[in-house]
């Protein structure tokens, strides 16, 4: 009797590879619904910080460290124009587009510890300036960031195309879960350093409270530990606890646990997926960054068949020149900035790719670390269920006064 023989006719590669999975953010990042989310959040936290720059626009301290930025310019375009050339030593993953874009999220954070440089100490005013800022910025990311895990959550679970607004508004319902899973960590490290700081720091003010607190160094080298699992923990896994609300449909405590969790005890496998999304991240960031420059070289390139070539390189170079000579017609300088809006709609675009791509790497990457290390299946999402009611159905009477069942195909009768 012949062996039977099995034929290998197709390989599973999710399967082998579940990182491939990360591959699929690349086009689902460039859902328009994803891109006009991110647009929103990049205009509605550049808008808030402009307006906490000029309550302290007379702060000569932040304007000494250059954390006011200049009014002439929109931080999406030095985003853009910050994304390395596309080269062999371009695929650097710490010059990826993934990690700068989650550098440019946390930075009013990192400046509240760290100084520019080390000859500044951080007063006062830069500290609750760049609180204020990263609380707010806090706050614009916890809805839009949210919406944007919640579709990415359901589409990599279970190709459900989550709308705009059902986004919106599981961002809207989770908002505060959202807000307070990173902000625990931070007003536990700033709790600690003010009672640990304070407590120390006036007792040490004498010589002989400076021997004191000599003896006792080791509490405040404990809550210095403390405090560096609480910072290390939230510098790797803050983009984790977006998507575990999101998945999950869990709380904030829910949510710093499990990425606390799959941080410190999938660290390599945190690391190879962070590389695979920032080298995926960077190739599709060229193709976006091409297509935006494209799209506004053929626009002017069109408009130069009727307008002139001379004409044409005459309004390219005044899009470019900041400020414009005094002697400009109003018209033009007035057509200048109308076309720089548009330009810069443009430009917006392209940047929020960069937001949008993270946010949906990050869904990816939670899927995956949550299979390493609870076992659990990437098709597993919370989805709400709205609840179903149930009525008697009609009721007639008969001759005798018996209740019986109306047929609702017949009028009830």
């Amino acid at each position: 009797m012949a062996e039977d023989r099995g034929v290998l006719r197709e390989i599973a590669w999710r399967e082998v590879f579940p990182w491939l999975g990360i591959v699929r953010c690349v086009r689902l990042a460039l859902a328009p619904r994803l891109l006009l989310l991110a647009a929103l959040g990049l205009v509605a936290t550049s808008v808030g910080w402009r307006m906490i720059g000029g309550i302290y626009s007379d702060s000569d301290d932040l304007h000494k460290l250059h954390w006011i930025a200049a009014d002439s310019e929109w931080p999406w375009r030095a985003q853009l124009q910050s994304v390395p050339s596309l080269s062999f030593n371009g695929l650097d993953p710490s010059v990826s587009p993934v990690l700068q874009t989650g550098q440019w999220l946390t930075a009013p954070f990192r400046r509240m510890f760290l100084a520019p440089s080390p000859d500044a100490v951080v007063g006062i005013v830069p500290f609750t300036y760049t609180l204020l800022c990263g609380l707010w910025e806090l706050a614009v990311w916890a809805l839009i960031g949210g919406a944007i895990t919640r579709i990415a959550a359901l589409a990599l679970a279970r190709e459900s195309r989550l709308s705009l607004t059902d986004g919106l508004r599981f961002g809207t319902v989770k908002w505060l879960q959202y807000f307070l899973a990173a902000l625990f960590p931070l007003l536990g490290v700033i709790v600690l350093s003010l009672v640990a700081g304070v407590v120390f720091g006036l007792i040490m003010r004498a010589d002989f409270g400076f021997l004191v607190m000599s003896f006792f160094w080791p509490l405040m080298l404990l809550a210095g530990l403390v405090m560096a699992i609480l910072l290390l923990g939230l510098v790797f896994g803050w983009a984790l606890m977006w998507p575990t609300v999101s998945v999950e449909g869990t709380d904030s405590f829910d949510a710093l646990s499990r990425s606390y969790s799959y941080t410190f005890q999938r660290p390599f496998h945190y690391l190879f997926y962070a590389i695979v999304a920032g080298v995926l991240g960077l190739l599709a960031a060229h193709v976006v960054i091409y297509f935006v420059a494209w799209t506004n070289w053929l626009a002017l390139w069109s408009a130069s068949w009727g307008s002139g070539a001379a004409r044409a390189k005459e309004i390219g170079n005044l899009l470019r020149t900041a400020p414009l000579p005094e002697d400009t017609p109003w018209s033009v300088s007035t057509g200048v900035k109308v076309l720089n809006f548009w330009t810069d709609c443009v430009m917006l675009l392209g940047a929020a790719y960069l937001y949008s791509f993270l946010w949906t790497a990050a869904t990816a990457v939670y899927y995956l670390l949550r299979q390493s290390v609870d076992g659990t299946e990437p098709d597993e999402v919370a989805v709400e269920r709205e609840e179903e009611t149930f009525s008697l159905p009609p009721l007639k009477s008969d001759e005798s006064g018996m209740p019986q069942v109306a047929d609702p195909k017949n009028g009830g009768k």
